[in-house]
């Protein structure tokens, strides 16, 4: 488990236990220049970007896939980002965007995106049920957030939009059907997850995904036109 805390909205800082004579308090520290604190191995790591991309004026996609043909539910199915060696360090800015429907009822929650598990990174979890849509975020010393996407008012059949965004100090989640949508907003420190690719449609422990993700998109950088 890591003994430090972060320092939210502050991504360079963190917080350490001094004993003193009270018995001891938290103290803030800050990490190096050019570096950020990493929740998931519990230090200051080398921020692997510019700070360009916290504001660039032209953000380009980093993948786009187009999966419109592609049904999720069935074993050989799979699709997923992994081995890139743009990941491996990554802990920036970021915004994941797809939409997807259901094939079927869904009974039980079901994974719409995950990280592909390492033991060097957080782990982020995107699931679907009947009623909403879960975002979990987690490292090994615990859940670092969890919140939830209400779905009521969309239709099964039809596409829904989600799009996370993760600018290092707050995680914004929207979800929409093209008229109506919900969007969720909270305080998260940096917390890579990105660092061994993501599976679109499957995660270990959660059932895959039964139905229709298209339009993925990657950005490891914020769009000028998004709100993050």
């Amino acid at each position: 488990s890591c003994n430090y805390q972060p320092v939210w909205n502050k991504p360079d800082s963190y917080r350490v236990f001094k004993w003193n004579a009270d018995g001891g308090s938290y103290v803030e520290q800050q990490c190096a220049e050019s570096c950020y604190f990493n929740l998931a191995t519990c230090d200051c790591a080398y921020k692997p970007w510019t700070p360009q991309n916290d504001t660039v004026p032209v953000c380009q996609p980093s993948y786009t896939i187009g999966l419109s043909q592609v049904g999720f539910g069935g074993p050989d199915v799979r699709a997923s980002l992994e081995n890139d060696d743009s990941f491996a360090d990554y802990g920036g800015p970021l915004v994941i965007e797809f939409r997807y429907r259901e094939a079927e009822e869904i009974v039980s929650r079901q994974a719409l995106l995950s990280s592909t598990e390492c033991q060097r990174a957080g782990f982020l979890l995107v699931t679907v049920d009947r009623e909403s849509v879960l975002v979990e975020l987690t490292t090994e010393g615990g859940v670092l957030t969890s919140f939830t996407l209400p779905t009521v008012g969309f239709k099964p059949d039809q596409y829904k939009t989600f799009r996370l965004v993760d600018n290092n100090d707050f995680i914004m989640a929207t979800i929409t059907d093209g008229r109506d949508g919900y969007t969720t907003r909270v305080a998260a420190p940096a917390s890579p997850y990105l660092q061994c690719g993501l599976d679109i449609g499957r995660a270990r422990f959660v059932n895959d995904f039964r139905g229709f993700i298209d339009n993925f998109v990657l950005y490891q950088c914020i769009p000028t036109n998004v709100l993050a």
